[in-house]
């Protein structure tokens, strides 16, 4: 398929990663969206990402899809916010909640994502740059807000990530945030993996190895940070590779990978 619209066939690695473990492990997760979606999936997309790749990717939905879910039922109708969506599909999976998803990524993603995904009654889709922030003005004050980021801030610097955090904080006070964060040791792992699998692939430069410091730096406050990998290897066990559970372990003891969870 080469490219989409302008968008790079990297675009789908996430939704490939979906679409497979939903395919071979189903009662880890399924993405039934995701899996209809197959058919639009480049070749080098659906091959680019290990056993760990896809596992380590699709724990992040996982984690994130009870901690949405544990938002709604505490704070009732509200508005989730996806910033840098891609081909996310959150909005299908968690389709019974009492929530409005808004969807938002640069306009030329959000072309791409009409073509590949129809528009969910329940979303909104906003094209824009996220760290600008103008697109808030989509947002009602008074409707609680809970923004979720996964596999974005990596790719920012950190005083774009804090100045992107501060001015959530400030533009919708008392609202939250869910986002996955590397490890400074991660961070040059994850970096060389990329390396070494492709020549293309963007380098990754905020890291998170203290939390509580970067909230306080944003002006919010650390709820929660947990690390997501080893529920996978409890419940799939041998049926992933040696390598994979490995990978998995040592990520998770060592903590190269978490999800945050503060509010703002």
């Amino acid at each position: 398929m080469g490219e989409l619209q302008g968008v790079p066939d990297t675009l789908f690695v996430p939704l490939a990663a979906r679409i497979r473990v939903s395919r071979r492990f189903p009662e880890y997760f399924h993405d039934q969206t995701a899996l209809s979606r197959e058919g639009s999936i480049p070749g080098d997309a659906a091959l680019t990402a290990s056993e760990y790749g896809r596992i380590a990717s699709v724990a992040r939905y996982r984690s994130v899809d009870r901690m949405t879910r544990a938002f709604v039922a505490e704070r009732g109708r509200c508005h989730i916010i996806n910033l840098g969506a891609g081909l996310e599909t959150a909005a299908f999976r968690l389709a019974d909640l009492d929530a409005k998803f808004y969807e938002v990524d640069l306009p030329e993603v959000i072309a791409a994502r009409s073509t590949v995904i129809p528009q969910g009654p329940n979303e909104v889709l906003v094209g824009g740059d996220v760290l600008t922030l103008g697109w808030t003005s989509y947002l009602d004050p008074a409707t609680p807000s809970l923004f979720v980021a996964l596999g974005l801030l990596q790719y920012f610097h950190r005083e774009e990530v804090i100045g992107l955090i501060s001015g959530l904080h400030d533009r919708l006070p008392g609202s939250e945030l869910i986002f996955d964060a590397t490890s400074k040791a991660g961070l040059r792992r994850a970096n060389r993996r990329g390396r070494m699998t492709s020549g293309t692939a963007a380098p990754m430069h905020f890291y998170v190895n203290d939390a509580e410091a970067l909230a306080r730096a944003c002006g919010g406050e650390l709820v929660e940070q947990r690390p997501f990998l080893g529920e996978a290897r409890t419940i799939l066990g041998k049926r992933l590779r040696l390598s994979t559970r490995l990978a998995l372990t040592v990520a998770d003891r060592c903590r190269h990978a978490t999800i945050i969870h503060l509010t703002l």
